[in-house]
């Protein structure tokens, strides 16, 4: 029989989540998240364009999906974010091929300053992969406009092809996108651009302009200070909100004043998890700020 109570050392302690989440700066509208960070043995994700979410994006974070309807009838599309201490990795899974004589791409765009702005400036990048794989760099021009930027090297991307969707993975090096220092912030905004011809885009966060860094959400980076060891209750968790069958585990939601934690157990296979999960491994992964 499993232990009803597992001890876990969190990497934080419960009065430092408060202190980080009140010590975000909004430079962009209400949307934001936390994006995981992998440390120690922990095996970054192979960026080849072929994505395995109950692997090597186990403990991504996947809060939101690029959404379709009611525009055209199409399946959302996820969307997978993690760190290591050196990279950000971010998979977007089955994207509908093109429905027209353009050729759509993935912008994905960083506000390194955090510091907002109703035309993108210098400090603003956009690393962009094509559905024919095609790769290339821009940064703002601040008179509301994006120009080619080869000078931003260090990053790739690769894409996979499939017979009625492909799919993007991008590994970007954090020291292009502000540093990735935990507890910091960047604005971040990404694009399905042209599905159907020139502006016909799929945005999240979905009220966001691709040149107006004022509209984009705050990504920030998970923070690990040493805290102090508390107790999870394996009996929570897994009997919290759902089974989430991307990541292929049990997890709750535990709130707080100003934010909301994912808690999880990993490492649970997809068949009869549900009678017998495997309590090996307990995580964070990730925390959404709860905006008032």
């Amino acid at each position: 029989m499993l232990p009803r109570r597992l001890r876990a050392l969190l990497l934080f302690s419960v009065s430092g989540i408060f202190l980080l989440a009140q010590s975000v700066a909004f430079a962009h509208g209400s949307w934001g998240f936390t994006c995981p960070r992998r440390t120690g043995a922990q095996l970054p994700p192979t960026v080849d364009g072929y994505i395995n979410p109950s692997n090597e994006y186990s403990d991504a974070w996947h809060g939101f999906q690029l959404l379709y309807r009611p525009r055209v009838n199409l399946t959302p599309v996820p969307v997978y974010f993690v760190s290591t201490a050196t990279n950000l990795y971010i998979a977007v899974q089955n994207i509908p091929l093109h429905l027209g004589t353009e050729t759509p791409f993935v912008s994905v765009v960083f506000d390194t300053l955090h510091d907002g702005g109703a035309v993108a400036r210098n400090d603003d990048l956009s690393v962009v992969i094509s559905e024919n794989g095609t790769r290339w760099a821009q940064r703002g021009d601040g008179a509301g406009g994006f120009v080619n930027a080869p000078e931003i090297t260090g990053w790739t991307a690769v894409r996979s092809l499939g017979e009625l969707s492909w799919t993007a993975e991008f590994q970007i090096p954090l020291s292009r996108i502000g540093g990735g220092n935990p507890s910091t912030t960047i604005g971040f905004h990404i694009r399905h651009n042209w599905l159907r011809g020139t502006g016909d885009d799929y945005v999240w966060p979905p009220t966001g302009g691709w040149n107006v860094p004022n509209t984009w959400a705050d990504l920030q980076w998970f923070a690990a200070p040493s805290g102090t060891q508390i107790y999870l209750d394996q009996v929570r968790i897994t009997h919290g909100l759902e089974y989430d069958w991307n990541a292929v585990c049990w997890y709750d939601m535990i709130a707080g004043k100003d934010l909301l934690v994912r808690v999880q157990l990993c490492g649970t296979p997809r068949f009869g998890a549900l009678l017998t999960p495997n309590a090996s491994s307990i995580a964070i992964i990730h925390m959404l700020r709860l905006r008032r």
